[in-house]
C-alpha cells in the first residue's frame, strides 16, 4: 500500500452500500490515487472476509483479496492437497481495509490448492482453487 495509515473522521454511522460504513477522509489530498475519483469517502469493511478468488480455475496467477475490519496480524498461505504449506503471500500488520495479493502458480505443479487466510483475532477463511497448466 502506498501509504500505511492517514486520519480519518467517522460519519454517523451510514450503512455504506456494500456492507461497511462511511468514513470521511480530512488532511490527505492523496487519496484519490487509491480511492478513485470520489476520494471523499472510503467504505471499511465491517467484517473480515476471504472474497472470491479470481480467476479459478488459474494459469498462471490469480488474484486474492482479503476485507480486514481493523488492523490485525494477518497470514495467507497456500496449501496442497496433503496439507503442506507451498506458498505464503502475505504474514505481517495490516491496516484495516480490502488487501489483494496475486498467488503466481508458475512453480506450482497442476491440481488443487487451497488459500487460507488467518488473523491474530481468530478470523480464519478458506477457500479451494485449481491451477490448470
Amino acid at each position: 500500500m502506498l501509504y500505511d495509515y492517514f486520519r480519518f473522521d467517522v460519519t454517523p454511522a451510514v450503512a455504506g452500500a456494500q456492507g461497511g460504513y462511511e468514513y470521511t477522509v480530512t488532511g490527505f489530498d492523496k487519496l484519490s490515487n487509491i480511492a478513485g475519483e470520489d476520494a471523499s469517502t472510503v467504505t471499511v469493511p465491517v467484517e473480515f472476509e476471504l472474497v472470491q478468488v479470481y480467476p479459478n480455475p488459474f494459469n498462471p496467477t490469480t488474484n486474492v483479496s482479503i476485507t480486514l475490519p481493523e488492523a490485525t496480524d494477518l497470514k495467507v498461505a497456500v496449501y496442497n492437497t496433503m496439507g503442506q504449506q507451498v506458498a505464503e503471500l502475505a504474514s505481517g500488520e495490516y491496516n484495516a481495509g480490502l488487501h489483494n495479493f496475486v498467488l503466481d502458480g508458475s512453480s506450482l505443479s497442476s491440481g488443487v490448492y487451497f488459500v487460507r487466510a488467518v488473523t491474530s483475532d481468530g478470523d480464519a477463511g478458506m477457500q479451494k482453487v485449481m491451477l490448470m497448466k
